[in-house]
């Protein structure tokens, strides 16, 4: 079934440019001389190396983050509500291609978590990234709304250069914490809202350390801080602590460094 006509979104929905120095994207992807395109736009050029071993060129890899103000956002009613959402989308290459971030109205009849909230408002990085998880917040139906049209129109964009082919996947860190809060999330407002049965991503994810474990062959408990921090470059594992956006790109260019035996 294909997905509904979406109307037109009357809030400005939270995007970032996925701009990095250009040195600096040469240095974590080797592969492309262009940096990513602004605001969300799909970049069109055909990487040099090869797909990673294992993934299909045919499909697109969104890697995704969620931020919440307790532990368990979006896995029961009257738990916890997912805060922000970000996505970044890249080429079975490692190509950043586009990128996507909205925040959420905490949900009625949700409770936060105190534990959860102490720590988001500790002085320094911490409050200042609840903060901006929490400026600008949207209704769950409308962020989801923009959501699916996100991932449908960059999929739909990067398959054109290949094949007809291909599919959306997911990237997540850990795929038991962040994918049951999206399909939550999914199955209660957009679902039921737009009637729309097909999901987003058909269930299609990928746990991260799972297949770096498997392609590295170590162990999946060894995959820690120290080694995340070994495949991305200082600046990304450093930037804008605690923001769904840029642990999404964070966590995408550790799976395909590491995937690639890329370190710095």
């Amino acid at each position: 079934m294909a997905a509904p006509s979406l109307p037109q979104l009357s809030f400005p929905v939270t995007t970032f440019p996925t701009r990095v120095p250009p040195d600096l994207y040469n240095a974590y992807l080797n592969i492309c001389p262009v940096p990513p395109a602004e605001s969300g736009a799909v970049v069109v050029e055909v990487p040099r190396s090869p797909p990673i071993p294992g993934l299909d060129e045919n499909n697109t890899y969104f890697s995704f983050d969620v931020e919440a103000d307790g532990p368990r956002a979006g896995v029961a009613p009257g738990s916890n509500s997912v805060l922000s959402i970000g996505a970044v989308a890249f080429s079975a290459h490692g190509l950043e291609l586009a990128s996507f971030s909205v925040n959420l109205c905490q949900l009625p009849g949700q409770v936060t978590d105190q534990k959860t909230m102490d720590w988001w408002m500790k002085d320094g990085p911490n409050k200042l990234a609840f903060r901006k998880a929490t400026e600008g917040a949207v209704l769950a139906l409308d962020g989801f709304n923009a959501l699916r049209e996100w991932i449908d129109t960059t999929h739909a964009t990067n398959k054109s250069r290949t094949a007809p082919a291909g599919a959306p996947v997911g990237l997540m860190w850990p795929v038991a914490a962040d994918h049951p809060r999206i399909d939550y999330y999914w199955s209660h407002f957009y679902k039921t809202a737009t009637g729309d049965s097909e999901h987003f991503l058909d269930f299609k994810c990928i746990d991260m350390r799972s297949f770096v474990s498997g392609r590295l062959g170590q162990d999946y408990t060894q995959l820690g801080r120290a080694f995340f921090e070994r495949h991305v470059p200082r600046q990304v594992a450093t930037a804008d602590p605690h923001s769904a956006l840029a642990d999404a790109r964070r966590q995408g260019q550790w799976f395909f460094n590491a995937c690639q035996g890329r370190t710095f």
